[in-house]
């Protein structure tokens, strides 16, 4: 399992989210045609931690979460779930093999965006997430 598979597994069972987008949360890009509400996440950085003479397993990429509506007052309660969802959040995810143990997630940024092409209100939010391989 990927971080990513393990941080969509931890939001799309986390019920304040799900009530709110049920199952669309797209990895990088969400389908042309996907219902709003709606997130994107995506790796946007990443660092592999080191030490002296071997691998630690551990890792610390930062991820990019973008709720999507037509409302402000939506995207605002979905990231507002995504950050409740995250926020210091630790567990391992063993669905798949191999297993992801998430150490730690941490606010990085928050945005608030509108796009007038697609009229729809983007809140982003970015998280460091530290987690063992």
């Amino acid at each position: 399992m990927s971080v990513g598979a393990a941080l969509y597994d931890r939001l799309s069972n986390y019920s304040g989210l799900s009530a709110l987008v049920s199952t669309r949360i797209y990895p990088v890009i969400a389908p042309q045609s996907v219902t709003v509400p709606y997130i994107v996440y995506e790796r946007i950085s990443g660092t592999r931690i080191r030490a002296l003479s071997s691998d630690t397993n551990l890792a610390h990429p930062r991820y990019q979460f973008t709720a999507f509506s037509d409302d402000y007052d939506e995207s605002y309660a979905i990231i507002k779930q995504v950050r409740l969802a995250l926020q210091r959040y630790s567990g391992t995810h063993s669905t798949t093999s191999p297993s992801v143990t998430i150490e730690d997630c941490t606010i990085e940024t928050e945005t608030d965006l509108y796009d007038p092409q697609t009229e729809l209100h983007q809140h982003i939010i970015d998280f460091s997430i530290w987690h063992r391989e």
